[in-house]
């Protein structure tokens, strides 16, 4: 087992926060395993669509078993957001920029 890390970033800390109540444990840190934690498929569906609603992201089950990590996943959602980001058109981003 390596040594307790806390979340480093706001993404990080979010998705442990989004473990942490899944999972029914109170400190996750960014080299923690779901499954080690007591996560499986089931738990994976309702981290997953938590974290979609959170970070408005296309993050699947799949990508949980992929990235068993806080520090993983966490750097798959920025990934995918930064894909969202660049595949959007200028006037996109201004109007996206203008919403709260």
């Amino acid at each position: 087992p390596t040594a307790f890390t806390a979340p480093r970033t706001p993404t990080e800390t979010v998705t442990a926060q989004i473990w942490a109540e899944v999972l029914g444990v109170t400190e996750v840190g960014v080299h923690d395993d779901f499954f080690v934690l007591g996560g499986h498929s089931l738990r994976a569906v309702a981290t997953a669509s938590r974290l979609r609603a959170a970070f408005d992201c296309p993050i699947r089950v799949r990508d949980i078993f992929e990235h068993p990590t806080v520090e993983r996943l966490a750097a798959e959602v920025e990934r995918q957001l930064l894909e969202q980001i660049a595949a959007m058109s200028e006037d996109e981003i201004d109007l996206s920029l203008t919403v709260e």
